[in-house]
């Protein structure tokens, strides 16, 4: 899917065009060569409710972005969180997967009316849209969005701020009180 190495050699324009009423996205990297635009790849992501079956993956796209992005966790806290995560989480939370032509799941949001509750992509995925395709359709379902994120997860900031999102507030906590400060951001 990725071929970072030919990528970053010949410096990709990354073009999406989505169809919202489809909730899919076609992701196409394009190069300029001898004047003209090439495609080097190209990947549909679709967006779907999630089923019972997706469980397994859904911890696996957990564990591997938080492994990507949340170094300043603790060994201890991690592995309460991810306990949580996988049994009382996961399990019962109504998701958005974002998936890719196959059916592979890449990503997942979870949503409680216009607030962003989670959104982690895989680590092999990451930088593909897959985050930005699931704040789209978040946006088709309410205009106005928030979402909290952990003020060390410096590419989680940037990935909101780059979409919109402003900080309106920082708690110094988490929500269960581990010494991880939270930034509230809004989107309007």
């Amino acid at each position: 899917m990725r071929m970072r190495s030919e990528m970053a050699l010949l410096s990709p324009i990354a073009v999406c065009a989505c169809d919202t009423r489809q909730k899919a996205c076609l992701r196409q990297w394009f190069t300029k060569a001898n004047g003209h635009f090439i495609v080097i790849s190209q990947m549909t992501i679709s967006i779907r409710c999630s089923r019972p079956a997706d469980f397994p993956r859904t911890l696996d796209i957990w564990r591997s972005a938080v492994v990507a992005t949340h170094d300043f966790l603790s060994s201890e806290d991690f592995a309460a969180i991810e306990q949580m995560v996988a049994t009382q989480y996961l399990p019962q939370a109504a998701l958005w997967i974002a998936v890719d032509a196959a059916d592979v799941a890449l990503g997942f949001m979870g949503m409680s009316e216009a607030r962003i509750d989670a959104l982690f992509v895989h680590a092999e995925a990451r930088g593909g849209g897959v985050g930005r395709v699931l704040v789209e359709h978040a946006a088709t379902l309410h205009p106005v969005l928030t979402v909290d994120v952990n003020e060390q997860n410096r590419s989680g900031a940037g990935f909101y701020a780059r979409l919109g999102f402003e900080t309106t507030g920082r708690s110094p906590v988490d929500d269960d009180g581990r010494p991880y400060p939270l930034l509230h951001l809004r989107r309007a």
